[in-house]
This record gives structure tokens, sequence and C-alpha cells, in this order.
């Protein structure tokens, strides 16, 4: 016997006690032997020992923290538990999980009972469900207002326990349980604690959207009955599924409840109802009838009927307390209220009620026309309806706020109402007296609209207090805007301060509309508009313009304060130009700003010289360039010489660009026209300081060059200028190379005019000024490359070059792209080369590559460079594209080369590629290389990366590669290399792998041998490679054929290459990415490749693309297998997408989808998931989408996928639906991203996308490209995703 528990805590003496196979510490338990921590976690321990363990910790003061999960200890263990701690009052334990512990109800609610009558102060959180509950703050004993435990993932447990804890708090005022999974059980726990706490002072619960159903409805019916607390006085229940035997107990409780004012009871805006249609209406009504404390009550989206309305409307013909209903209905599908009948039940009701102050009746097709997704407009125009209403209000005296908008009105029903609307001081589109922003986007809004809304901003007793208004959609045209500008404008005592009309198709006929309403104005607010991107024509902007300036308004939506304005890339046109030159050329509206931005736009040169001018007056860039920038970068950005006027505006401002040294406009279209504009203004600039310009590839001809010429002639601080890839001729090169010696004060160091069709005329025109020394001293870099310079004009280049001891780089290479001869005239120049390499002695970089000089010139450079000590970096590399032969004289050159090399000291890099050597000259260059410790390749002893892309590289240029990589002395730093798009088959990869394998100071972090023909034998090589080297990161071995078969299906199969592939996965741990897509490896190969990264639990790697492989079911099978007995957590993204797995496939793979949590992101595009292939070819069935819908209800309970791409797979309405439905149902989803585009969706389909969008809370992004949803679908889904900032919609 060991006694019973309470001899063991008096026990001093015992130090262990055994129940369960497990010696308990008796002393560390009890604090006679003090400890801070105790780990009992998964020893096994049962009842008996929690008794035990209860009994002991009930008195010690000592510990503060004890660790039990995963036991056996059943609720009554875990009652006990929480009972001693928390009758301790001694006790310092701070924290208790018991999450994943399968605790009963009946557990969880001895440990709600210890909790609420708890006398120790130190337990401030515990865990049962994943998440610590701030006990101290949920009971009142740590004192807050509010608490936010939204998306917690709580669930019942958690919900019983800050039940129990807020029964008791007197001074919480708000808490937010939304997002969670508390259920009915929970949700009614809740709101008991709440009602039946008569020192509660929570004030609102909204269990909104939390599919709460008539069984947790009728436990917060009965929770409201029996309330004793004043506190509570606003609830939503809005968006659950109360059904007709929920709403009867809720309306049946609030029937007594007096103290309940405000109630939400709203449905989905997707037809269906939470109420449970007419039948739940009328016990709402039966409730109304009766109820005299409710004051704001809503049943929007509940399909009332015209049944219902009535229902309720007789009841309000009664009940004078309510001031607020709202039973609005949807845009797109059924009237709430029945339409035009119900329309009439309304009215009479509003003839008689003198207690309602706002009724909300928006889209409820008052005039008999319904608009649905799937038919779009149905039923004919009737004016009963509305006439009924505006009947109504001419003698009601109590509603203040009506909101009437969205109910296809047309414009005599619209003024008969703002009439009214004036005459009794109502708002007809919702807006509140005391409301400063109205948001009306995405609300589909028409003229007739625009009438109601012109009506309330015309009053300032309706709208008075407004700032702000934001609308949009581009259906409400001229006549609509024209009647919004001319209230806001005839409203003096208006406060709306900007108004927002860019790109609504606003034409001429409104512009003057807008004009006329700004020209007589008598509101002194508004100061800021947007009209750009509207159809204005020159006449209807200069017709703005006009009254604009007159009245200080700004027509481009700047604001007085805005220091910077980016318009760039937006189509603006002329017209936009001319009201973009009006806020710019007015202080009062564009006095703060220094910055905009109009590159990329459409103007023309007359619109863009229009802004330079105005932009000159007020110091403003035009092109985005702050005053403090010092380098400006506009590569690539399609500029045109409209643009470059604009930048050329900014270049003639010191104030604007006075700090900028660095300009690069290379690869645009500028033309002559445009760099004759930039030249110009750097000219005119005496205070540039503009030191770098490069305007290369912008088909600047010698006309250009004139301008540029006149340029350098007068700035002395251009310390570098790119001419390259332009047409300068001769002609354009001789007038630039003038201009510089003619400027005795420049600072040229760097010049280049490569590519530019300059032969010897131009070559000498160089020449005489690298001559010149005593003014072009400076100049250190000269590039002439792709020219066709031929012997004369290097013969002049080599003899000024000769006097020159300051150029230190020189690029004379041939054509890169092969097209053209010789840039040197072959031997004959090389010649020439080699005489001044004789006694020039400051030249340290030389590029002769692609030149052709053969073996006669080869031997005549080399003869030179065995006594020249300068030079350092030497490129005579040949032609890559084949068109031309080896630059050297292949074989027999390469002697002279490598005889040159044993002889000079001073060469650490030089660039022997495509040069058609043999294996003997290749072994002999490598040989020599390696004892000197010189490149071969032109990489340079700090490069950290080399780029060999695209080169056409063989097996010999692979062991001249070899050779530099098996060197640290050469290749030390680098730490990347690609090899893209080459031929270096299986000899020359397995030549560089060995070389990595054999540098054990190799540094290399990323590969890539994309696209190189590498078949089974070279991939046994790049194993090899992988398995040894630490370093590796990234390895790219996609588009080869790794598994014996090529791009064009030919050749045999054979898995020995990928089978050792997958085994080096298995044990490499550094890498984290490999590509080895467009293999042809087959079902078996990437079977293979999942089985060894999921099978290797130091795998790093996250990403697998796996598109485009053909793999089947058969494959999918092997990939699943893998994914469900995965070690790895590394891996989270994986593409399947353009395969072949099938309904069949789908559902092998959908267990994998539901089970496994690490996986964040797949893609299962196009993969005939559905039968029928993207030509409409096979037999649909919904099987296979259906199992990927199921797996979608449950994943996300573990981790869960963020990302899913299901797009091009046909799944039509049906398919469609499920997939919606599914990830609509799922509470615990964290989809943020879905691409089901290309998938046959039509009306039916586009109804649950919009619906499933609506209320996914988690879902930003979503695609739905290439369907044929028609226009009203589309707006559907825009108007499911109203609200939702930042996400990003796809049609």
């Amino acid at each position: 016997m060991i006694g019973t528990c309470s001899e063991l805590s008096a026990c001093t003496f015992r130090e262990q006690v055994n129940l369960d196979d497990v010696a308990l510490p008796i002393k560390k338990l009890k604090g006679t032997e003090p400890v801070k921590s105790l780990d009992l976690s998964n020893k096994g321990l049962s009842f008996a020992s929690a008794i035990v363990i209860a009994s002991l910790i009930g008195v010690n003061g000592t510990l503060t923290s004890v660790d039990l999960r995963g036991n056996l200890l059943g609720d009554n263990g875990w009652g006990a538990i929480f009972a001693a701690i928390c009758s301790n009052k001694d006790s310092k334990i701070m924290s208790l999980d018991s999450s994943c512990e399968t605790i009963s109800p009946a557990g969880v609610q001895l440990i709600a009972e210890a909790l609420s009558t708890s006398v120790t102060g130190a337990l401030t959180e515990v865990n049962l469900d994943g998440f610590a509950l701030p006990v101290k703050k949920l009971k009142g004993t740590d004192s807050v207002d509010t608490l936010d435990l939204s998306g917690k993932n709580l669930g019942v447990a958690s919900a019983v326990v800050i039940a129990s804890c807020i029964s008791i708090n007197g001074a919480l005022t708000s808490v937010d349980l939304r997002g969670n999974k508390l259920r009915d059980k929970g949700w009614g726990a809740i709101f008991a604690a709440i009602c039946h706490n008569k020192d509660s002072k929570i004030s609102a619960m909204d269990a909104s959207s939390e599919n709460i159903s008539p069984a947790g409805v009728k436990l917060i019916a009965e929770a409201l009955r029996t309330s004793v607390t004043g506190g509570l006085t606003k609830v939503s229940l809005a968006k659950n599924e109360l059904g007709e035997e929920g709403t009867k107990a809720i309306c049946e409780a609030l029937e007594q409840n007096k103290t309940l004012k405000e109630l939400d009871i709203s449905g989905e805006k997707f037809g269906k109802s939470n109420i449970g249609g007419t039948a739940g209406a009328k016990h709402v009504a039966k409730m109304v009838g009766i109820n005299g404390g409710l004051t704001k009550l809503s049943l929007a989206h509940n399909m009332l009927g015209e049944e219902g309305t009535k229902a309720i409307c007789e009841a309000l013909e009664q009940n004078k307390t309510l001031k607020e209903l709202d039973i609005s209905g949807e845009k797109f599908g059924k009237s709430n209220i029945g339409g035009t009948a119900g329309a009439k039940h309304v009215a009479k009701m509003v003839g008689i009620n003198g207690g309602l102050t706002s009724i909300d009746l928006s889209r409820n097709q008052l005039c008999g026309i319904l608009r649905y997704v799937d038919v779009g407009q149905q039923g004919s125009y009737t004016s009963e309806g509305i006439t009924a209403i505006t009947n109504a209000l001419r003698v009601n005296g109590g509603l203040t706020v009506t909101n009437l908008l969205g109910n296809q009105l047309d414009a005599e029903s619209a003024k008969m109402l703002a009439e009214v609307a004036k005459q009794k001081d109502i708002s007809l589109c919702g807006i509140q007296r005391d409301q400063t922003t109205a948001n009306f986007l995405y609300k589909e809004l028409e003229p007739p609209d625009a009438i109601l809304l012109g009506s309330d901003l015309s009053q300032a007793v309706v709208t008075g207090a407004l700032t702000s208004v934001k609308l949009g959609g581009k259906k409400l045209g001229d006549e609509g805007w024209g009647a919004i500008f001319a209230a806001i404008c005839g409203n003096k005592d208006s406060k709306i301060m900007s108004m927002d009309a860019c790109s609504e198709n606003i034409g001429p006929a409104g512009v003057k509309l807008i004009a006329e309403a700004l020209h007589t104005s008598v509101t002194g607010s508004l100061t800021v508009a947007n009209l750009l991107r509207n159809e204005l024509d020159a006449e209807s902007a200069k017709m703005l313009v006009q009254v604009a300036k007159q009245k200080g308004i700004s027509l481009c939506g700047i604001l007085r304060d805005q220091t910077t304005a980016d318009f760039s890339n937006q189509k603006l046109k002329p017209p936009d130009a001319i009201l973009l030159a009006s806020d710019l050329s007015q202080a009062v509206v564009t006095g703060s700003l220094t910055v905009t931005n109009l590159l990329g736009n459409q103007l023309d040169v007359k619109s863009a010289k229009m802004l330079a001018e105005v932009a000159k007056q007020k110091g403003i860039s035009l092109c985005g360039i702050q005053r403090d920038q010092t380098t400006a970068n506009f590569l690539y950005k399609g500029l045109e010489p409209p643009d470059a006027i604009l930048l050329g505006s900014d270049l003639s401002q010191a104030i604007v660009t006075g700090a900028l040294t660095d300009l690069y406009i290379w690869s645009n279209s500028i033309k002559d026209e445009g760099i004759t504009a930039i030249c110009n203004a750097v000219q005119g600039n005496k205070e540039s300081k503009l030191a770098k310009l490069n305007v290369g590839d912008n088909n600047i001809s010698p006309i250009g060059a004139t301008a540029v010429a006149a340029m350098v002639a007068v700035t002395s601080g251009l310390m570098a200028l790119n001419l390259s890839s332009n047409s300068l001729k001769d002609e354009g090169v001789n007038a630039v190379c003038e201009a510089i010696q003619s400027n005795k004060e420049t600072k040229l160091t760097s010049l280049h005019f490569s590519y530019n069709g300059i032969g010897p005329v131009g070559a000498n025109a160089v020449a005489a000024m690298v001559a010149m020394v005593a003014v072009t001293g400076g100049l250190t870099i000269t590039s002439l490359a792709g020219n066709e310079l031929g012997e004369e004009g290097t013969k002049a280049l080599c003899e000024a070059l000769e006097q020159n001891k300051t150029l230190k780089e020189l690029d004379i290479s041939g054509d890169w792209f092969g097209n053209k001869g010789s840039n040197i005239g072959g031997s004959a120049g090389a010649k020439h080369v080699a005489k001044m390499l004789d006694v020039n002695g400051a030249l340290t970089k030389l590029s002769l590559a692609k030149n052709e000089f053969g073996e006669e010139g080869t031997k005549a450079i080399c003869e030179a460079l065995e006594q020249n000590k300068s030079l350092k970096e030497l490129d005579i590399s040949g032609d890559w594209s084949g068109n031309k032969g080896s630059n050297i004289g292949g074989s027999a050159g390469a002697k002279y080369v490598a005889k040159m090399l044993g002889v000079n000291g001073a060469l650490t890099a030089t660039n022997l590629l495509h040069n058609n050597l043999d294996a003997e000259s290749a072994k002999l260059l490598a040989e020599v290389a390696k004892q000197k410790g010189i490149s071969l390749c032109g990489i340079l002893r700090d490069q950290t990366t080399a780029d060999f892309s695209n080169q056409n590289l063989k097996l010999l240029d692979a062991i001249l590669l070899a050779t530099d990589l098996s060197h640290a002395i050469v290749t030390g730093g680098l730490m990347g290399l690609n090899f893209w798009h080459n031929n270096l088959k299986d000899d020359g990869v397995s030549a560089v792998c060995k070389a990595i394998q054999s540098n054990k100071e190799t540094k290399l972090a990323w590969l890539n041998f994309n696209n190189n023909s590498i078949g089974p034998v070279g991939a046994n090589a790049v194993a090899a490679m992988v398995a040894v080297t630490g370093t590796l990161t990234q390895l790219d071995l996609s588009n080869n054929q790794l598994c014996g078969i090529d791009q064009n299906h030919s050749g045999t199969y054979n898995a020995e290459g990928i089978t050792a592939i997958a085994y080096a996965l298995r044990v490499n741990g550094a890498l984290t990415s490999v590509d080895l897509g467009g293999n042809k490896l087959g079902d078996e190969g990437w079977g293979a490749i999942f089985a060894a990264i999921c099978g290797n639990k130091d795998s790093k790697i996250m990403s697998l693309d796996a598109s485009e492989e053909n793999i089947g079911p058969a494959g999918v099978q092997l990939i699943a297998e893998a994914l469900r007995t995965s070690v790895t957590g590394a891996l989270t993204n994986m593409n399947l997408g353009g395969n072949k797995l099938g309904p069949a496939g789908a559902a092998v793979f959908a267990p994998v989808l539901a089970a496994n949590g690490a996986l964040k992101s797949i893609n299962l595009s196009n993969n005939v998931l559905c039968g029928v292939d993207d030509r409409g070819q096979g037999t649909y069935t919904a099987e296979g989408i259906t199992a990927i819908a199921d797996a979608l209800r449950v994943n996300g309970v573990n981790g869960g996928l963020t990302a899913l791409d299901l797009s091009s797979n046909r799944l039509k309405d049906e398919g469609v639906r499920a997939v919606c439905e599914a990830i609509q149902s799922n509470k615990e989803t964290k989809l943020a991203s879905l691409n089901m585009g290309q998938n046959s969706i039509g009306p039916v389909g586009v109804k649950s996308v919009a619906a499933m969008v609506a209320f996914t809370g988690t879902l930003i992004k979503c695609d739905l490209s290439g369907n044929d949803m028609g226009e009203e679908g589309k707006a559907s889904i825009r108007f499911a995703v109203q609200g939702k900032a930042g996400f990003h919609l796809h049609l």
C-alpha cells in the first residue's frame, strides 16, 4: 500500500510512487524538493496518477510549469488537475496545456467550473484547442475592455471555458469570437454566459457567418429569453442557417426580451435565405407586432416574398419603436420583398408608420425588371410599385433615410422620387445625416440612380456632413455624371472636396454638363476632380480647362498638398495632356507638386512639348525623378520621342535634376528627335552634374549624332557615353569624335561606339581622337565591337595607340551574331594589333574575339604578347554561332597561344572558347593553364557568376571549362554557373562535373545545365557531383535526355541516370531547388524523384515542377504514395500542370490533398480531370473533380493549401460548383489564391464562384479568365469581392 492521497500530500520522506509503471517524483510535485518545471508528458499516466499528481500540486507553491500532455488522464483526471491548481491560492503555475487530449464535454465542464471558482492568481493561460486562452482577461481579474479571439481555431471546449469565465466578468465590453469552430453548442454557451451575467457590460455580439443551425439558434434564443443583463443590446446572426425553426425560436424569445435594440438576421447575397424565406418572415412579423424594444432590424437577402413582406409590413403599421429596417435584395437575383407586389405592401406601411426613420429597399426590382446572372434581364417595366412608394413618402412624416438604388428605375420615376425627397429632406441612397464618406464603387449604378444620388448630394440637410463620395462602374454615362456634378456644385453647403470620374467613358456631351456645373458652382469645397482616361476630344478638354482655371480646380485628381503624382503607363492621350497642363500651370492646384511621371503614355510630340513648357515654368519633374536622385534608370521602358521630350524637360532644369549623375536609356526608341531633346536639355543646363549617359539601342542616326556632338563639345562633366547599337555610321561617329577633340575640358573616360556600322573612315576619326592625348588623355575604355573597321581602320587605331599610354581597355571584337566579316580585317589587321602590343605598355584588357585572324594573325599577336607585361585579360574566342571558323586558326594557332602563355607572366584570364580545337591542343592549353593559374574561358579571379548560356559550347570547350573549374586559384570565388542551351552532351557535362567534384574549395551554389543533350551517362556524372558537393543549393537539369528520350520522343528509355540522380537527392541535404522538367522521365522516373525527395528527412527542396511531363494515373499513384509517406517538411510547392492525370489520377491524388498539410501550392491545370481534353474530346465525368472537392472540404486542418490551380480542365458548371461549395464549406481553409480559368464556367457555375469568393475570407486572388460567364456573370463576381481590400480578380 502506498497510502491515501492525503497521506502522500502530508508525507515528507517518500521520494517516488509508481502507479502506471512510471515513478512519480513526489517531492518535486509537492514542492518539498523545489523545481520550477516538470515534464511528465507522454508517460502513459492514467486517472490514478492524475489524482496523485493533483493532490500534490494542490499544495505546491514553487512549481511554475507542468507538462502532462500525451497521457491517458481522461475527463476526471484533467478535471482533478485543473481543480488542484485553481484551488491552490499559493500555486505559481502560470499556464496549462491540455490541447489534443480528447477531453469530452463532461471533462471540459469540470475544467470550466475549476477556472470560474479559481483562487490562484498565477494561472493566466489555458490551452484547449491549440491557442492559449487569456484566463485572467476573460474572467476580469486582469481588466480589459476588449478581447479579439477571432480566427484562432478555437473549438467547443474553448467556447465552454470562455463562457465560464465571461459569466463572472463585469468589465469586458467587447469580445470577438468569429472565424473559429465554436459550432452550435459553443455559441449557445457564449450567449448563455453573457445573458445570465447581470453585471455583463458586453453590448454587442457578432455571430455572423458561423454556420449556426436551428439547434444552435434555439440555445441562443433561450439565453436571450431568460436574459438578466441589460448590457447586450446588439446581436448579429446574419448569414447563418437559422431556417424557419431557428427564426421562430429567436422571435419567440424576443417577444419577451425588451432590452435587445439591434438584430441582424440577414441572409447571404446569393439567394440563400437565413430565416427560411416567407415562413420565417411570418414569425418575424409576429415578433415585431409584440416586441417594443427593437430599434434596428436587418432582413436583407432573405427571400421574404410578397407574402412575407405583407406580414412584416402589417405588423409595422402598429409598431412605433422600430427606427431602422433593411429589407434590401440582390442586384443579380430575385427581389427580397417580391418585386412590385411587395412594394405596394411596403408603400402602405410607409404611409401609415410614423416610427421608422430609415428603410433600405435597394436592389428589389421595384419596377418589375429582374436581373439574373444566368439568363440576364427578365420582366416588363412598370412604375406601379415605385409610384406607390413615392406617394407614401409624400405623406410619411418620420423617414429621413431610404435606399432605392439598383431598382432599374426609369428617368421619370427617378425624377419623381427626387422631387419628393427634396421636399421632405429624405435621402434616397441610404446616406445617414452624420455620414462623412459614401462608397458606391461596383454598385452597378445607372443614370437613373445618378438622379437619386444627385438629389441627396444637392441637399445640405441630407449630405451636409459628407466629405467624400466614391463612384464607378462605367454605367452612369454622360447624363448621370452631369447630374452628380450639378448636384454637388449646386449645393452651397456641400463639403465634398473631390470627385473621381476617371475612366468612366464620359464624352463631349458629358463634359459639357460637367463644365456647366463647375462654371455655375456655388460650393467652395470641390477643388479636385479626376476626368482622365475618358472619351474627351481636344475641344471638350479645353472647355474643362477654361472653367478649372477660373475656379482653381484640379482635373487630374491631384490634391493641393500632394508632392508627387504617378501617371506613367496609363494610356493617357493628348486630351488628357491638356487637362494635366491645366493642373500643372495652377499654383493653387499643384503648388506643392515637385514630381510627376508621365512616361509610357500615348502622347504626341505636340502635347509633350506643351507639358514640358508648363513644367519648366513650375520646376516640376515629368519623369518621376526626385530632386535628390543621383541615378535614373529607364532601360527597356519602351520610351518614344514624346517621352524623350518630357525627359528633356527634366534634364534642362537644375532644380529638378541637379543631383542626377547617371542616366540610362538603353534599348528604347527615342530616335533622332528624342536624343536631340535630351542633348539640348543637358547642353542648356549649366548646372548639370550628369557624368554617365547611356543611350544605346535607340535608333539614332547621324542626324541624332549631330545633337550628341553639340552636347559633348561643351559639356565638361560627362565621363561615360554609350552610343552602342545605333546607326551612327561614319558620319555620326566623326561628328562626335571631332566634338570631343574640340572640348579642351572633356573628362570622358569611357566611350562606346559598338555596333554602329562604322567603317575605316569612322575608325580614322576615332584614331585621331585617341591620338590627341592632350585632350583625350582621360579616356581609358573604348569599344568599337561589331563594326567593320577593316585593316585600314585597325591600322589607324593601332598607330594611335602606339602613342596613347592612357587607354586601358579596348574592344574591337567582331560581330557577336556572326553575320559580318572580321571587324579588324582578319590576319592583316591582327598584325597591326601585334605591332601595337609590342610597344604599348598601357592596355590591360583587349578583346579580339570573332575576328578570324587565323594562324598567321595569332602567331603575330602571341609573339608580341611574349614581351608585353601589361595585358591582364585577353579575349580571342571564336564564333559560337557556327557561321564562321576558328578565330585563332584552330589547333595550329593554339600552339602559339600555349607557347605565349608559358612565357607571359602578366595574363590571368584568356578566353579561347569556340575555336574548333582538337583534343590534343585543348589538353596542351589545359596543361599550361594549370601550371600558370590562368583561366582559359575568360573567368576572372574575383568573379562570382559566369554566364555561358546559349553559346553552342561543345566537348572541347568543356575541357577548357573543366580546367578552370578544377583550380581554386582561378574560380575560387565562383558561386554560379549558367550553361543553358549549349551542346555539352554527356562527355562535356561529365568533364565539368568531375572538375567541380575534384575542387575541394569550390563555393559553387547554383548550376544550370538546361538544354544540353545530357543522357543517362551524363546524368550519372551529375549525380556523383551532387552527392558530394555540399555548397550546391540550386540545380537545373531541365530539357535534356536524362532517360535516353529526346524532345522528339526518339531513343530508348533508360532509367539508370534518373535513378542515380534520385539516389543523390535522397542523401543531399543542401539543395533547395532542382528542375528536371522536359526530360521525358515518365511515370517511373517522376515516381523515383518524388520518392527520393519525400524520403529524405534532411531535404531542403521546397518546390518541384513536373508540369507537361505526360504523367498519367500510374505516375500519380507513385507520387501520391511518396507524398503520403513523406518525412520531409520542406516540399511545399508542386506543379503537375499539363499532364494526363484524368479522372482516375484525380481520384488517386485527392487523399493526399486531404491529408498532407505541408503542401502550400499545387498546380493541377490542364490535366483532363473531368475526362474532356482542351480540344473538347472525351467523355465528361465529375468523378475525379468531386474527389478533389471532397479533399478541399477538409484541407487546412493541419497546415493546408494557400494556392490551387485547376485551370484548363473543362470542369464545367458541375465540377466548378463542387469545388466552390467545398471551399466555401471549409472553415479551416487557408486558400488565398485560386485559378479556375478556361473551365467552361457558365451561368450556373458563376453563382457558385460568386458565393465562394464572397464568403471565403482567406481568398485574396482569383483567376476566372477564359470562361464564357457573360457581362452579368462578371458583374456578379465583381459584386462579390466589393469591399475586399487588395483582392486580385482576373476576369
